[in-house]
């Protein structure tokens, strides 16, 4: 019996995700509670509704076993609430201008929910810019009525609205990250579109102090990794800590989004956290969230291999605001590839499709497709 609560209190989305490493963790109560206190609230969950706990069960082993058909339901899944972006990011595929812009109907959602009983955890995340969707935050209270944790990620622009902190705040999401790609105004405005880091910093400034001890939702600042703000990394933590956020990810990979054409667009715009330079400016930066007492996690990204091979066509998928499932969020244009629309097939049939019984198949025996070889470091 301890063995199986041992089990159970771990987290099980983030178990086998992408490698990271964790420089420095705060031993302040909110952030204890964000790792002791959800496993537990999560077990609880499982045990007040045995069917979520059995397919857990099931998704646990199927994880390890790697069947071609599944018995198990995803736990948790990538939702794109919207393709709309007010920005154009140097290193993000919306930069292209050919995205339809399109929001994700409330009633789409609510089919998938009732599709999926068993989720556990949503992240509200795609291509455009979560906070556009004029019902975003009534999508995270219907997914909070079926006690699901949800997450999403912003580029801050629309912060400095009162009515968007207030809705952060009173709709119970979970946590909220916000994208910052440099210490400096400069750095920062040439990588993500123009935009203003001083305006984004003082609305996450403000929601901070709005947010004040309580503990949800969990705020943090996501930066993706590039030559120009490895160099400002440790100023990045320093400015992290001023906000009072609670944690800073570092992204040290950036995606192709499954596409050639993208993997030679950013090639020179990489990383290689191997050379002298880049350990310096890693290792200035750990020293100073470990001054600050500051969390700062390394976030390597989805590097996988035939002895650690990608686990989203077991666990997880990415649901486009048009109502496409596609095999993760990275090659998530559902014009690459999809198992189908959710207005069209209901999940579980889509699940376990050919297709995409054939994807498990060829990932398991290490016949990487095309659009997935990024991710193995094939290039």
């Amino acid at each position: 019996m301890l063995d199986f609560v041992r089990e159970s209190l771990a987290f099980f989305p983030r178990e086998t995700g992408p490698k990271q490493v964790r420089f420095a963790r705060s031993k302040t109560t909110r952030n204890m509670s964000n790792s002791h206190f959800d496993r537990m609230r999560r077990f609880a969950a499982r045990l007040r509704q045995p069917r979520r706990l059995v397919n857990w069960l099931r998704a646990r082993k199927e994880r390890q076993e790697r069947p071609d058909r599944l018995r198990s339901l995803p736990v948790g899944i990538d939702l794109e609430p919207t393709t709309r972006c007010n920005l154009r990011c140097l290193a993000c595929q919306h930069s292209e201008g050919n995205w339809p812009g399109e929001d994700l109907p409330v009633e789409r959602f609510g089919r998938l929910l009732d599709q999926l009983p068993y989720l556990e955890q949503i992240k509200l995340q795609g291509v455009g810019e979560p906070l556009l969707h004029e019902q975003f935050f009534e999508l995270v209270r219907r997914a909070k009525r079926h006690g699901i944790w949800v997450s999403s990620i912003t580029n801050g622009t629309t912060l400095h609205l009162e009515k968007h902190r207030s809705e952060i705040l009173g709709s119970r999401l979970d946590e909220m990250m916000v994208s910052i790609d440099g210490a400096t105004a400069e750095t920062h405005a040439h990588w993500r579109g123009g935009s203003d880091l001083d305006r984004i910093v003082s609305g996450l400034g403000r929601l901070v102090e709005l947010r004040g001890r309580a503990t949800a939702p969990r705020l943090g600042i996501w930066c993706v990794g590039n030559p120009d703000n490895l160099r400002e990394l440790p100023a990045l933590v320093e400015l992290a800590a001023a906000i009072g956020v609670d944690e800073l990810t570092y992204q040290t990979e950036m995606a192709s989004w499954g596409r050639e054409e993208w993997r030679k667009r950013l090639a020179a715009f990489r990383i290689s956290r191997g050379t002298t330079e880049a350990a310096q400016y890693l290792k200035e930066a750990r020293d100073e969230a470990l001054r600050r007492r500051f969390p700062l996690t390394i976030y390597t990204g989805n590097r996988f291999s035939a002895e650690r091979p990608c686990f989203w066509p077991w666990e997880s998928c990415f649901v486009s605001a048009g109502g496409s499932v596609t095999r993760c969020c990275v090659a998530s244009d559902p014009r690459l590839h999809n198992f189908g629309r959710i207005d069209d097939s209901d999940f579980p049939g889509m699940w376990n499709s050919g297709d995409y019984q054939t994807l498990r198949r060829t990932i398991r025996d290490n016949n990487i497709p095309p659009i997935c070889r990024a991710c193995y470091g094939l290039e």
